[in-house]
């Protein structure tokens, strides 16, 4: 049970950091609108690309702090399920379902750090 609450955590934590606009404003890489425009990413979309980052690894989630242009390719993937690997685990071990609130908030643009115009 510990674990995958400390697993839900560091994910929550993970993605929250890379909830930046300098992330969610990239087009989704190889897509564009019918008039030839980038395709922007929708709030589901970042997440689940977030999520991708995420499971690439630590050298990879790392990486694109430092070089931006390393997230673009990852806005063409998904990993959505990542996202419940830790609610999952939580329920085979304790026969409840995850009713846990993570310290930090990971849905699109929730990050105020890291979103500077949408600050209130």
């Amino acid at each position: 049970m510990g674990r995958s609450i400390g697993f839900g955590e560091r994910l929550a934590e993970a993605l929250h950091r890379l909830d930046q606009e300098q992330f969610g404003t990239l087009p989704i890489t190889g897509a564009v609108l019918p008039d030839g425009s980038p395709f922007p990413q929708s709030s589901d979309h970042f997440l689940y690309a977030r999520a991708a980052v995420v499971a690439a690894g630590r050298d990879v989630y790392e990486s694109v702090f430092h070089d931006p242009e390393r997230f673009a390719p990852f806005t063409a993937r998904q990993c959505e399920p990542l996202l419940y690997v830790h609610e999952e685990a939580f329920e085979l071990v304790t026969g409840t379902e995850w009713d846990r609130l993570t310290r930090y908030d990971y849905e699109s643009c929730s990050n105020a750090d890291g979103w500077p115009e949408l600050r209130r």
